[in-house]
């Protein structure tokens, strides 16, 4: 950034990102293979009056950084005068703590992760019938940002991720993650229990008709909803333009009174981070209240149409998910009192859906969103697990399902993947299974 200001740039922002990722792949009950990537990138904005121009490189040398920034300061130079140029966060004085780096998972070696596999790998005790796929990775994320108006801020956070997919002969999956800041939480042993479980405990499959089903959401399913709901209705953007899924019905009851729900970047158990891509604070924030919508987030630039200030959801030039401007990225859902088991046991007849595959918006305005069930789906009949499934497809509004919650579960866990929300399951109604995939 220094660059820039002295090739003659009146303002300038600098954002740079590093990611150095480990990865063990392994399929058929084997390790297939182990590699590591280290993606650095710098990203640079000036401006010279109302002109801007940006560049960015994957070259941390300092000899290309300075040329990178001339290169910027003469494309302004060059470039049409803008009604506005964007803002640039205020320097604070500190940022949050938060602790998201545990040294054991930055420095996890190849054999670390390899043992991970391999206790896994052993629940299966010799069964030929069962099959177990996955990956294990470890690493360290890097970011780091400055600007002209003195805001300097870095942060290194360490990443865990291990999944456990389980196929049998007859065709059953199951699947099982560990998402977080620290391998050490991972317990291979529960979660190969847990995707074995899923993948074996039927021979063949029942079908059932389409139609409205009450449902128990497993976390990675649950989150996958919360996930579209954020960024359909709680970005500042949509909510500017009027067509978020909740415009218009901020401190209204929209949702269940069960559902108190957060987007808290802070929280321990989530993916933590203490500031935003454009160098704003971050803070934990109600979105939902015992099922009243009490807000939005917003960038600086969506904080200063709506005249409200940024609550330090700005995305930087990564750009946004659809393109609809700043969204949650670490929704908590309040967890309830009762087990997994406790709420399939209060269903008469519908479904156990572990995960889902492939959803999509349908009607942005409704949160209608369509996809696959995956990696486990079962019927419930009279309280108890009582058959396999296929993959199912569906298409439901994200707002219903978390109108109609009766019970939530007390098994929160991150789930996720690009953008991963700590969520219990739930127990809902109005589920519409549209058919079932083929193949």
């Amino acid at each position: 950034m220094s660059f820039a200001l002295q090739s003659g740039a009146s303002g300038a922002f600098a954002l740079l990102r590093a990611s150095d990722e480990s990865l063990t792949r392994y399929s058929n009950n084997a390790i297939e293979n182990s590699t590591r990537s280290f993606e650095p990138s710098i990203y640079l904005r000036v401006t010279l009056g109302k002109r801007l121009a940006s560049v960015s490189s994957g070259n941390l040398d300092d000899t290309a950084i300075k040329a990178q920034a001339g290169l910027a300061v003469d494309l302004a130079r060059s470039s049409p005068e803008m009604k506005k140029v964007p803002m640039l966060a205020q320097r604070v004085t500190s940022y949050p703590q938060v602790n998201g780096y545990d040294p054991a998972t930055a420095e996890m070696s190849a054999t670390d992760r390899a043992d991970l596999v391999r206790r896994a790998a052993a629940r299966l005790q010799g069964s030929q019938d069962t099959r177990v796929y996955g990956n294990a990775v470890s690493g360290v994320d890097e970011t780091a940002i400055a600007n002209s108006n003195g805001a300097e801020a870095y942060f290194a956070g360490s990443a865990a991720r291990f999944q456990v997919t389980s196929i049998a002969r007859s065709r059953g999956a199951g699947i099982a993650r560990h998402v977080g800041r620290s391998m050490a939480d991972a317990d291979p042993e529960r979660l190969a229990d847990v995707s074995i479980q899923k993948a074996s405990r039927f021979s063949m499959f029942e079908d059932v008709p389409p139609g409205d089903y009450e449902v128990v959401l497993e976390p990675p399913a649950a989150g996958e909803t919360l996930f579209h709901l954020g960024y359909l209705g709680f970005g500042g953007y949509g909510h500017i333009q009027g067509n978020s899924c909740f415009a218009g019905q901020i401190g209204q009851q929209v949702l269940s009174p069960r559902i108190t729900l957060w987007d808290d970047p802070l929280h321990p158990a989530t993916m933590c981070e203490p500031f935003d891509s454009e160098g704003t604070p971050r803070r934990a924030l109600c979105l939902v209240e015992q099922g009243v919508v009490r807000g939005a987030v917003y960038d600086l630039e969506t904080a200063e149409k709506a005249g409200v200030a940024s609550t330090g959801h700005g995305l930087g030039p990564e750009g946004s998910w659809f393109n609809e401007g700043p969204f949650p990225r670490h929704l908590v859902l309040e967890p309830g009192t009762s087990s997994r088991d406790e709420l399939i046991s209060h269903i008469a007849h519908g479904l156990l859906i572990t995960s889902f595959h492939y959803t999509r918006p349908l009607d942005p305005k409704r949160a209608l969103i369509t996809g696959m069930t995956r990696n486990g789906t079962f019927l419930i009949r009279n309280g108890k697990i009582a058959a396999m499934l296929p993959n199912l497809r569906f298409a439901v509004s994200a707002i219903s399902l978390l109108a109609n919650v009766k019970e939530i579960g007390s098994d929160a866990m991150l789930a996720g993947d690009y953008v991963c929300h700590l969520t219990p399951s739930i127990r809902t109604t109005g589920f519409s299974v549209t058919g079932k995939t083929e193949g």
